[in-house]
């Protein structure tokens, strides 16, 4: 027994009322005996017993009537299995929780899972009655309700369930039932249901507990029952492509890329040469087979060439099998047309070797003690029609100020002397919107002043001193260089950068540093952090060549000015390719590569370049050709837009007009392609965790079965109505005492 309005049953100190008046009607009185009445003490003593036993029977009759009058208003309520239609008074709060994943998409002898789940969500709305309130949460749309608040219009609900189709969103089977107990939390009904409605993945059994002080779960309403609904009738194998990933990260038109993919198996028998095919542009341009064991995953790699400039949209695609949607994974990718670079030098002279590098690219034959160096890269100077693939601006100190940054994807400084506070904001929106940045010192360079206004405020390794052999500066020189030159050399060259990937031949490579080394004088004592990266190590431990990402854009860092007089670097047959590949690099957008996932939001930072048309209407197209208005924010140099929802998988962009601003993928997650069911210990697990116990949880198997399954699982009557009606028993009982009391005293009479 529990009661709904447990508060009024303060008022049953009511009853005591009328035991008190009966009590003050037993005041002793003083006797007086007259002579003449003695002789009806005998018949008096009969009528008296009479009269007391029938003013016992009042005090009871009305003393329960007030009793059972603030029991009607504190709403009893009787829990427990009960017969069918005895307990149908009872009004239920219900949840239905329906697993609407991917998953859900797979069939087997009874058709599609999500159909099954429907109809048997549709079977519980059957059951409800007048008087009863329902929700509706299908996983994609928490942390929304799908139906909110509880509805008392079961057509309506059925319409909905109907209408319903699997999505692409995942959501934690964990989330449901958090939001599902939130519910009941606020009902008033003795009777709170909650009905899963899933295929119990394993992987899903996730999310929603949140444990309180001390590592506990607090433990859920005990008048809350659960009732899982198990869809699904035999064990489905699947295989999918769980990742897809871009290995290339300078993208050149008419230059090979790298893709690679990884297809897992997740049946019990083996998949055996299945067909792997990739697409770009909705073009197939590669494919391969690929054997996988029962419970293991494969990577494969796929080459293709890119033939123009821009966006390119692609998919890695496998054969079909029972479940469509996992196995296909996109990627997409920039390769840059024309590179818009600004030189900015403090000296004519500084930029020298440098300019001259940039527009012959990789170009040059191989030389220097090094050796190896392709020339395979031969149209790297080029765009393929002709025209160089740089359009470079050179500007000195003073221009630096003056130029507007949105209007280039690179900015070099060579030999700068110093950065006003200006400079240095502009030049860090700049690369934290997106461009690339590379800086060279000089001799005129003031190590303090880049620390404070550049390197500093971006979080990049600072200077820490000069070091080298020239006269007037610090430091001392390192001695045992190529060919036994004095100064510093290379210690270590990280030969899997990208940026290595065709500077080198196979055959030509070498593994000794030295033997690539440009005599060093002079440099700047650039140390790498944890955030950045040393691409090129010297031999006193410094960096010679660092990158580093900030924001959505990238910094390379260059220890040894491009002159002759800090070393014949500029002399080197490494020089140019590497100088030419860096920029190209850092153009390449690598931060672009960004995979969201389905269900994610999406935030996308785009540099705000001329060539964007003034005033534009930015629109995000999805993945089925719908489009829609979208309004960025301003960041820094660029545009900051938003999106709270990918819906669907697949290529997402941004334009502007018939420009495309920016291209990125949505993919599913990959925990759903694995459609092993949980066992009913994880299961039991998986409740515990939420609170909920062995008593409170009911396993319903879907089927036709299903409704008259849960009709002997309900439970619960309220019982005020019978109250009420005990109320006017008595009352009625009273009424008849009291006809009978004046029935004597007239015979009496």
């Amino acid at each position: 027994m529990t009661f709904l309005n447990p508060l009024l049953l303060f008022g049953l100190a009511a009853a005591a009322i009328p035991v008190i008046l009966h009590l003050l009607n037993l005041r002793k009185l003083r006797t007086i005996d007259f002579s003449t009445l003695k002789f009806l003490k005998e018949l008096q003593q009969s009528r008296i017993r009479k009269l007391k036993l029938r003013q016992i029977l009042l005090l009871i009759v009305r003393t329960l009537m007030v009793a059972f009058i603030v029991m009607a208003f504190a709403r009893p309520a009787l829990r427990g299995s009960l017969p069918a239609g005895f307990g149908a008074a009872a009004s239920s709060s219900v949840a239905i929780v329906l697993d609407d994943s991917y998953s859900m998409m797979a069939a087997d002898e009874a058709g599609e899972r999500y159909s099954q789940g429907r109809k048997a969500s549709s079977d519980i709305v059957s059951l409800l009655k007048e008087g009863d309130a329902a929700s509706l949460l299908k996983l994609s749309d928490l942390p929304k309700l799908t139906i909110d608040p509880p509805t008392h219009d079961f057509g309506l609900l059925g319409e909905v369930i109907d209408r319903g189709r699997p999505s692409y969103v995942r959501r934690p089977l964990g989330d449901g039932v958090a939001a599902a107990v939130r519910l009941m939390d606020q009902s008033n009904d003795v009777n709170r249901e909650i009905y899963i409605v899933s295929d119990f993945q394993k992987s899903s059994l996730t999310g929603g507990a949140a444990p309180v002080a001390g590592g506990t779960v607090p433990a859920t309403d005990p008048r809350i029952r659960l009732f899982l609904v198990d869809i699904g009738l035999r064990p489905i194998a699947n295989a999918a492509i769980d990742s897809v990933a871009v290995l290339s990260r300078i993208f050149e038109k008419d230059r090979p890329v790298e893709i690679s993919a990884r297809v897992r198996n997740f049946g019990d028998n083996v998949v055996k040469d299945a067909v792997v095919s990739l697409f770009a542009g909705g073009t197939r341009v590669a494919q391969s087979n690929v054997t996988v064991e029962p419970g293991s995953a494969q990577s494969i790699t796929l080459t293709f060439v890119p033939r123009k400039s821009g966006p390119v949209d692609g998919h890695v695609g496998l054969e079909t099998d029972e479940l469509e949607p996992d196995n296909i994974r996109y990627f997409s990718f920039t390769v840059p047309g024309r590179i818009r670079v600004l030189v900015a030098s403090g000296k004519p002279d500084d930029a020298k070797f440098l300019v001259p590098a940039l527009r012959a690219g990789s170009a040059g034959s191989s030389g220097g003690a090094g050796g190896g160096i392709s020339t395979g890269g031969s149209r790297a100077g080029s765009a393929g029609d002709g025209q160089s693939a740089m359009e470079i601006s050179q500007v000195g100190a003073a221009g630096l100020a003056r130029a507007n940054l949105r209007e280039f994807d690179v900015v070099v400084l060579c030999g700068l002397p110093s950065f006003d506070r200006a400079d240095g904001d502009r030049i860090r929106n700049f690369v934290g919107a997106g461009g690339g940045l590379v800086v060279f010192p000089g001799t005129d360079s003031d190590p303090a002043n880049y620390n404070r206004m550049l390197l500093g405020p971006m979080s990049l390794p600072e200077i820490r001193g000069t070091t080298g052999g020239i006269s007037g500066t610090t430091g001392s020189t390192d001695g045992g260089g190529p060919n036994g030159a004095s100064g510093l050399y290379f210690r270590e060259i990280d030969f899997d950068h990208p940026l290595f990937a065709t500077i080198f031949e196979k055959t030509g490579r070498t593994d000794d540093p030295r033997r690539l080394s440009p005599r060093i004088n002079r440099s700047f004592d650039f140390r790498a952090t944890p955030r950045s990266r040393s691409i090129i190590t010297l031999s006193n431990g410094a960096g010679f060549f660092l990158e580093q990402a900030v924001g959505s854009g990238r910094v390379a860092l260059f220890s040894c000015a491009p002159v002759l007089g800090w070393g014949d670097f500029p002399m080197k047959g490494l020089f140019a390719p590497l100088v030419y590949r860096t920029v190209v690099y850092l153009a390449s957008g690598t931060d672009r590569l960004e995979q969201f996932g389905v269900g994610a939001e999406a935030s996308i930072a785009v540099r705000q370049g001329a060539t964007l048309p003034p005033g534009a209407q930015y629109a995000l197209r999805l993945p089925d050709a719908v489009e829609e208005f979208i309004t960025p924010s301003s960041s820094g140099a660029g545009l900051l837009f938003k999106y709270p929802l990918l819906p669907l998988p697949g290529h997402y962009r941004i334009t502007a007009g018939d420009a495309t601003l920016a291209l990125f993928p949505a993919n599913l997650a990959p925990e759903e392609a694995d459609l092993a069911k949980a066992a009913a210990a994880e299961v039991d697990t998986f409740l515990a965790v939420h609170g909920f116990t062995e008593e409170q949880v009911r396993r319903l198997p879907a089927g036709d079965q299903l409704p008259g399954r849960i009709t002997e699982a309900r439970f619960g009557m309220e019982l005020w109505k019978y109250c009420v009606g005990l109320v006017l028993l008595l009352a009625l009982l009273e009424m008849a005492i009291n006809r009978r009391a004046g029935g004597e005293k007239t015979l009496e009479n």
